[in-house]
């Protein structure tokens, strides 16, 4: 079981689904999640747990095989990928955080705002839509207040 490090999505992902499983595989550290697909598709591993984004091009590509997706519904950039429940997972149900952040500095009012309408912009535009959704990142609304 390869991961990105102790404490990762990919680390903690692969111990839910081997505590499921009752398994106790050798845990391989590598220096990201892009290594560990790089030595899954070179099979130097046996499996690992990844984000969906990173695994969409694979997937669709056939060099890797996805056996569930750890979500309630299954995937639209990976429809014939059955959910963990669909799979006869039920409890492997895995979903991880994503934002986007800055230095906690002092910017100015006009900056924030300028900073808040890009990242709307960027985020909500069909192009953008488009390429998110078929990435498998699916969009979050800013809050009511606008933060960025």
């Amino acid at each position: 079981m390869a991961h990105a490090g102790v404490g990762s999505v990919s680390f903690t992902t692969c111990l839910l689904l081997n505590d499921i499983l009752k398994v106790k595989p050798t845990s391989i550290p590598v220096q990201g999640t892009g290594p560990s697909m790089n030595a899954l598709i070179g099979s130097q591993i046996d499996y690992m747990c990844d984000q969906i984004v990173n695994a969409v091009p694979q997937v669709q590509g056939g060099t890797i095989k996805a056996y569930a997706i750890g979500t309630e519904e299954r995937n639209p950039s990976l429809p014939n990928v059955p959910t963990s429940k669909e799979a006869g997972l039920p409890e492997f149900q895995a979903l991880a955080w994503n934002a986007l952040i800055r230095p906690r500095a002092r910017r100015s009012r006009s900056r924030t705002s300028f900073r808040r309408r890009s990242i709307r912009r960027s985020t909500t535009s069909p192009p953008a839509s488009g390429f998110l959704i078929s990435a498998a990142i699916f969009r979050a609304r800013i809050g009511a207040a606008g933060r960025a």
